[in-house]
C-alpha cells in the first residue's frame, strides 16, 4: 500500500437513492427528500480495483456491529486496519449489520466519503408519486410512502472530493438538479460576482438558477444572485411580482 493511497470518486451508476423523508401540509404530501447512499457491493469492487483482491480483509466483532476493513502495506510490511460501527437495517437484520458496517469501515477509508457533501435533494409532489398507506401516526396525521425509482442521472466530485454536480431522475425526466453542468460557465451575479445558485422556495419547490436569471432581470434589469435579490428586494420596488423563497 503506498502513502499517498487514494480511492477513487463514485460514479453517478455507483450511487443509490432511498427516501429519507416525507414531508406534508395539512394533511397532503408537499415532497420528499432523498438520501444517497453506497451498497456493499460498491465497496469490495473498489477495494478490488484499487489494491487487488488479495490486498485487502474484512473482519467482523460484536456479532457484525463491528467492522474492520484491513489493507495490506508492502512497505510496512503489515496490514493496516480501519474500523467503523454500523446500524440493524429493517429487514435481515443480521446481515443488515454487517453490510452497514462495513460500508462504515469503508468511508473510513475514503470510499465514498463525497457522499456526506451531497446537496438536499428535494422532490416535489408535483415530481414524483406519493401515496397515502391507510395509516396515521400517533398524532392522527396520514402516513405516506413513495416507490418511485429515482436515479442518478449525473454527478460530478471535485479534486478535494465535494459534490459539485448532481442531477436526480425518475423514468428518465431529471427531477432535481444541482450545480453548473461540466464544462458550462456559471451564471455570476452582476451585485457581488458569485456564481448564481439553486434555491429551495417556501413552496418546497427548487428554483433553478437559469430561472432566478429570468426572473431577477424582469425585475430588476440585470441578473442577481439570491441573497442580492433579498437585498434588492427591499432597495427597490420590482417590476414584477416578488417570489418567495
Amino acid at each position: 500500500m503506498s502513502k499517498e493511497l487514494i480511492f477513487r470518486a463514485l460514479r453517478a451508476d455507483e450511487v443509490e437513492l432511498r427516501v429519507k423523508q416525507i414531508y406534508q401540509k395539512n394533511g397532503k404530501p408537499t415532497g420528499l427528500s432523498l438520501l444517497c447512499y453506497k451498497n456493499a457491493r460498491c465497496d469490495q469492487n473498489i477495494l478490488d480495483e484499487t489494491v487487488g483482491p488479495l490486498n485487502w480483509q474484512r473482519h467482523h466483532l460484536r456479532d457484525n456491529a463491528n467492522c474492520i476493513i484491513a489493507i495490506w502495506d508492502d512497505e510496512k510490511k503489515q496490514w493496516v486496519e480501519k474500523e467503523d460501527t454500523g446500524t440493524e437495517s429493517n429487514t435481515e437484520a443480521e446481515k443488515g449489520l454487517a453490510s452497514d458496517s462495513f460500508k462504515r469501515a469503508g468511508f473510513n477509508w475514503g470510499i465514498g466519503r463525497e457522499l456526506y457533501t451531497s446537496p438536499k435533494i428535494f422532490i416535489s409532489a408535483d415530481n414524483c408519486s406519493i401515496k397515502e398507506t391507510g395509516k396515521t401516526d400517533r398524532n392522527g396525521s396520514p402516513i405516506f410512502a413513495c416507490y418511485d425509482n429515482f436515479t442518478v442521472g449525473e454527478m460530478t466530485v471535485s479534486e478535494s472530493k465535494v459534490i459539485t454536480r448532481l442531477t436526480v431522475l425518475l423514468k428518465g425526466r431529471e427531477v432535481f438538479a444541482f450545480g453548473d453542468k461540466p464544462g458550462e460557465n456559471p451564471l455570476i451575479c452582476n451585485d457581488c460576482g458569485q456564481p448564481i445558485k439553486g434555491v429551495k422556495k417556501r413552496d418546497g419547490t427548487i428554483w433553478y438558477p437559469a430561472d432566478i436569471v429570468q426572473y431577477s432581470k424582469a425585475a430588476f434589469q440585470r441578473q442577481l444572485c439570491v441573497a442580492c435579490l433579498k437585498k434588492a428586494q427591499k432597495q427597490e420596488p420590482p417590476k414584477e411580482d416578488s417570489v418567495t423563497f
